[in-house]
């Protein structure tokens, strides 16, 4: 039997993308504004199922990677962190041990979800500074904008173009 092709997640970011160009060059804007009916009838299936807290397909409950999924799927779709607040339930805040930090590190490397995701699981700010998943982009690009101590291979700022010798300022 064939592979479906339908389903796999180069072909589904090829259609997202060519749909996108389509509404670009169309004059119609942002595809956010205006869902077409395929992906509006999946982000209303996304919200029930966070809802209820049941996959619809095999009707066992939300597991966090589902939830966590979910979410980053709605939020790529255009919807707010609050709207998905309004119909998801309200999780317990998770323990915080060694081993969850460790895990939460290695599941951002892995997936790289919006940090909004993981309030919906339970994680605080708190946790993910501790993981390293919060707060890491800032500080990568504080350093990199110190033009004294670059390490290897770190991107720096654009210089200014030299004059070249002889150039006059009012000649430009």
């Amino acid at each position: 039997m064939a592979p479906n092709r339908r389903s796999s997640p180069d072909v589904v970011q090829k259609r997202r993308v060519a749909r996108q160009f389509n509404d670009l060059l169309r004059g119609g804007g942002t595809t956010t504004a205006a869902l077409d009916g395929r992906t509006e009838k999946r982000r209303q299936r996304i919200v029930e199922e966070l809802r209820e807290g049941v996959a619809r397909a095999t009707g066992a409950s939300l597991k966090p990677i589902d939830v966590l999924t979910r979410v980053a799927t709605l939020l790529e779709l255009g919807m707010t962190a609050v709207a998905i607040r309004k119909v998801c339930k309200v999780p317990r805040k998770v323990q915080v041990t060694d081993e969850v930090v460790a895990g939460i590190k290695a599941l951002h490397l892995a997936y790289g979800f919006p940090m909004e995701a993981y309030a919906f699981v339970g994680l605080d700010d708190d946790t993910l500074r501790k993981a390293g998943v919060l707060g890491a982009s800032k500080a990568r690009f504080v350093k990199a904008s110190n033009d004294d101590s670059q390490p290897k291979g770190s991107v720096q700022k654009a210089k200014r173009p030299r004059r070249r010798p002889g150039a006059s300022r009012s000649a430009a």
